[in-house]
């Protein structure tokens, strides 16, 4: 239970420093637009997970959902290792509250946490993930035990959840007025 706690803290971890990356990268008209492509991909992810973490389990065992995560984590993990080139090249943006450049990693971090506000917000953002996803990855097993169902069926029930998200982000630049007319 707590490997299962710890990975997916780490996992979870990539969705906040993909939205902090799109507020440093990403110019200001282009944000609403990009951080709903993030969203975007981040239901996918959880919708796929459900569907494919049931299908897995019923046809070739349980085991191959976590075959195929290490893939898709090893593949990532390369992409990203073959653009660090392109990364290191670019500018660091100039910013008025660090005068000395970006500080290191850790520095960042910890300032966060001394933060009253900040570690605030992360903690309802904690509380909020735990009541959200954290339940959202047991109905799943609850359908297939109480109600006997299979797990890949179970599995795209749970993932039905994500439809009205993906349908709002797939359309969600036709709301901005000032995207709409592009």
């Amino acid at each position: 239970m707590l490997a299962r706690a710890l990975t997916g803290l780490c996992a979870a971890a990539v969705i906040p420093l993909a939205l902090a990356w799109v507020g440093d990268a990403v110019p200001y008209e282009r944000r609403l637009e990009t951080l709903a492509k993030v969203g975007l991909g981040t239901t996918l992810g959880i919708v796929g997970g459900q569907l494919a973490g049931g299908w897995f389990t019923d046809t070739l065992g349980w085991r191959w959902a976590f075959a195929l995560m290490t893939v898709i984590f090893a593949a990532v993990g390369c992409l990203l290792f073959l653009d660090l080139p392109r990364q290191q090249s670019l500018p660091e943006s100039e910013s008025g509250d660090m005068p000395h450049g970006r500080p290191g990693f850790v520095r960042q971090a910890l300032s966060i946490f001394r933060d009253p506000w900040a570690s605030r917000v992360l903690m309802i953002a904690l509380i909020e993930g735990a009541a959200g996803f954290g339940v959202l990855s047991t109905i799943a097993s609850h359908l297939h035990h109480t109600l006997g169902l299979s797990l890949s069926l179970s599995g795209t029930i749970v993932a039905l959840f994500g439809l009205g998200g993906v349908l709002y982000m797939s359309v969600c630049r036709g709301f901005d007025p000032r995207t709409s007319h592009h």
